[in-house]
């Protein structure tokens, strides 16, 4: 899932606005059926991997996670009115590999959009690589199974 912010607003990188979201990641991480089990910041917008019970529990979840974003992000930033640009972008994992693919993406996203080459040793500061608390352990046989291809 990606959630994208509006034009004009601070970085998501920027210490002032991680340290007012950090709070909302930790409180949305699992809540009724819903789980973030990985996720990164960059510039202009949250990638998540995220699983739920049902389609319901992902529309609550991932509802309830922009609403917290959203308010953490106004409040730091003095400011009031719409954080994210559209609702969100959500691409449904369907295979080991594409959710492999999918988990090295947003780890390793903001290497790539630095224009960095990505190496093994390479942890995004602001991902759940080095954040544990930020995630849950995937309950789904799919995302468990691809990190063990992955491993």
């Amino acid at each position: 899932m990606t959630l994208r912010l509006v034009d004009g607003l601070a970085s998501l990188r920027s210490r002032q606005c991680y340290r007012a979201v950090l709070p909302a990641l930790e409180a949305a991480r699992e809540r009724d059926g819903f789980r973030v089990a990985e996720l990164s910041l960059q510039s202009n917008h949250l990638h998540l991997i995220a699983e739920a019970d049902d389609q319901a529990a992902l529309s609550r979840g991932i509802q309830a996670l922009a609403i917290r974003v959203a308010k953490r992000l106004n409040a730091a930033l003095g400011r009031r009115g719409k954080v994210f640009a559209e609702r969100f972008h959500m691409h449904v994992l369907k295979t080991v590999r594409e959710v492999v693919n999918a988990v090295d993406y947003v780890l390793s996203n903001w290497f790539r959009h630095a224009g960095r080459e990505v190496s093994i040793d390479d942890i995004d500061r602001l991902s759940s690589v080095a954040d544990r608390s930020l995630v849950v352990r995937p309950q789904t046989w799919l995302l468990r199974m691809a990190w063990t291809k992955a491993g």
